[in-house]
């Protein structure tokens, strides 16, 4: 799809592997680097992934990505960079839910099979371990999926989508 300024947007696959071209620049290269200014230019790294589970700035490392327990800041209080566009939506709950819960289900079975442990013990067990395994999982699975975000630029929203609010010939 081209839009006002010559540049193709949406031809990335996960991970950065393949980034937007500029029109008429075809070739078999799957990475190159672009010449249109909105297109992003972030590319999957480990070191990034690490820095947003850390809570921390995926650009800088310096500042925090959230305040408080799960609340997203608008831009990095270091280096400035704008997360405002960014929305992680289902996807940190979805995370903590599966690796919590193959840390809880093993523990119902066993609990579940033998009579060793009394009801109210296991029902306190899990609950602590459910509990405990979320609150530390949440917070940095969101910052895993803002920093996954931001590296690909998979915000969901076009890259042109305020032009044509500031175009000033309209």
């Amino acid at each position: 799809m081209m839009d006002d300024a010559g540049c193709q947007h949406h031809f990335r696959f996960y991970f950065g592997l393949f980034r937007a071209r500029p029109a008429g620049m075809e070739t078999q290269d799957p990475i190159v680097q672009t010449e249109c200014p909105r297109a992003p230019t972030r590319a999957f790294s480990f070191g990034g992934l690490w820095r947003g589970i850390k809570r921390r700035c995926p650009q800088c490392g310096d500042g925090a990505v959230m305040s408080g327990y799960i609340k997203p800041l608008a831009e990095c209080p270091s280096c400035g960079e704008d997360f405002r566009h960014i929305s992680a939506d289902d996807g940190p709950a979805w995370l903590t839910l599966l690796l919590v819960g193959h840390a809880v289900v093993p523990l119902m079975l066993v609990f579940g099979r033998y009579d060793v442990v009394p009801l109210w013990l296991a029902v306190t067990v899990l609950s602590f371990v459910t509990l405990l395994g979320v609150y530390f999982v949440l917070p940095r699975a969101k910052g895993a999926f803002i920093a996954l975000i931001w590296m690909t630029g998979a915000t969901g929203q076009p890259l042109t989508a305020n032009v044509a609010e500031n175009d000033p010939n309209k």
